[in-house]
């Protein structure tokens, strides 16, 4: 967007725009050169080539180095407190008591049940009196 402001006519000398497109052009050619030459090594040599494009990726992307140290620290950070939060403990467990909900309910109601029967053997004998 900005460059397109710009070819229309170049911009004044020492001015802002000026360095900007500068630093713009400087940044591209550099830029192609690293490209190219990652490219030509790993065509003639494979070994020297990855160490070639690794220079073009730090170049192209100061910022991965910081990001990939930050990364590693953190993932260090993470082992340390679990770590810190001691050995693992393997305990045994016996197995769960399972019952189904009707046998609970039976069981629940049972008592209950026992004691209807009591009720009503009280009723009947009020009856016949």
């Amino acid at each position: 967007m900005m460059l397109a402001e710009m070819s229309s006519q170049p911009p004044p000398r020492r001015s802002v725009r000026a360095s900007l497109l500068q630093q713009y052009y400087l940044r591209r050619d550099e830029i192609s050169y690293q490209r190219d030459l990652a490219q030509a090594q790993l065509i003639i040599d494979q070994k020297h080539g990855i160490e070639k494009f690794a220079q073009f990726q730090k170049m192209m992307f100061p910022w991965m180095e910081t990001a990939q140290r930050r990364e590693k620290e953190s993932h260090a950070e993470v082992l340390r407190k679990e770590i810190n939060r001691g050995p693992l403990l393997v305990t045994a467990q016996g197995e769960p008591d399972v019952r189904r909900r009707t046998v609970n309910r039976a069981v629940r109601h049972a008592e209950p049940v026992k004691n209807s029967d009591h009720i009503y053997r009280r009723l009947g004998k009020t009856q016949l009196k």
